[in-house]
């Protein structure tokens, strides 16, 4: 009568080992949703640093400019 249940109980056993050693992933897993809570609130500042790109390459671009005035200041003191 116990036969058929006991050969449940071992081919369930590796399931469970299994399981356990599931459990550490498991609680790194929920350890680390807070980082995910962050990444999601991240994810406008994302968006706006892809926004900023442009600007970033317009400075690049003024630079050569700015050292072109710096060049120029001590003239502008003679005026």
């Amino acid at each position: 009568m116990m036969k058929p249940f006991q050969t449940l109980v071992k081919m369930i056993k590796p399931f469970q080992t299994l399981v356990k050693m599931m459990k550490p992933f498991q609680t790194f897993v929920k350890r680390m949703k807070p980082f995910q809570t962050l990444v999601k609130r991240m994810k406008p500042f994302q968006t706006l640093v892809k926004m900023m790109k442009p600007f970033q390459t317009l400075v690049k671009m003024m630079k050569p400019f700015q050292t072109l005035v710096k060049m120029m200041k001590p003239f502008f003191i003679f005026w």
